[in-house]
């Protein structure tokens, strides 16, 4: 509990000192500010999202709290969009800034769809907890009952860095990185 603690307050001060940056300052960001920031915000999502676990979260809730993940996560969106062209390159790609909103975007929406998901579980967690003296109320509501968004069953429930994003598009700023061998590095 106390290395989720320091790691909700890591993650909030780095994500705290991001928004405070004067706008366009990331223009002059190199690849690994670039790189420390986006495993910032990914361990971030992952944190809270653990730390919303029932047995943690009255040890985790005030830096949840004072994190407030969801509203941060829509800052640095709106940020970089602020830095988003329609120019493109010689490659007929577009600029970093582009392909760095889309990845904070599936960020948010990986946290978002996970926070939905286990504040639903938890209320009905809570519903068939009072229910248990209760006849009138027979079982939890199902997957398809909790309006689309599936729950994540333990098993599935991947803490892993790799597992955060099962896209490989999420790993396409990297391609290649390690397929150099280690004679490029002699």
């Amino acid at each position: 509990v106390e290395s989720l603690r320091m790691g909700l307050t890591a993650a909030r001060t780095l994500l705290e000192f991001y928004i405070s940056l004067p706008l366009r300052r990331e223009v002059a960001f190199n690849n690994a500010g670039w790189i420390q920031l986006g495993f910032a915000v990914t361990l971030a999502c992952k944190l809270v999202v653990a730390a919303s676990e029932p047995s943690i979260h009255p040890h985790t809730a005030d830096l949840t709290r004072a994190l407030n993940l969801s509203n941060m996560l829509s800052r640095c969106v709106l940020r970089i969009q602020a830095l988003v062209t329609s120019h493109l390159d010689a490659r007929g790609d577009r600029d970093v800034f582009y392909h760095y909103e889309k990845r904070l975007s599936r960020a948010q929406w990986w946290f978002e769809s996970r926070t939905l998901s286990r504040s639903q579980q938890n209320e009905s967690f809570a519903v068939a907890m009072d229910g248990l003296s209760d006849p009138s109320i027979a079982q939890m509501p199902s997957e398809e009952e909790i309006e689309g968004y599936p729950t994540i069953p333990r098993d599935e429930f991947d803490f892993q860095w790799p597992g955060l994003f099962p896209s490989p598009t999420f790993d396409d700023p990297f391609a290649g990185w390690m397929t150099q061998g280690p004679a490029a590095f002699e």
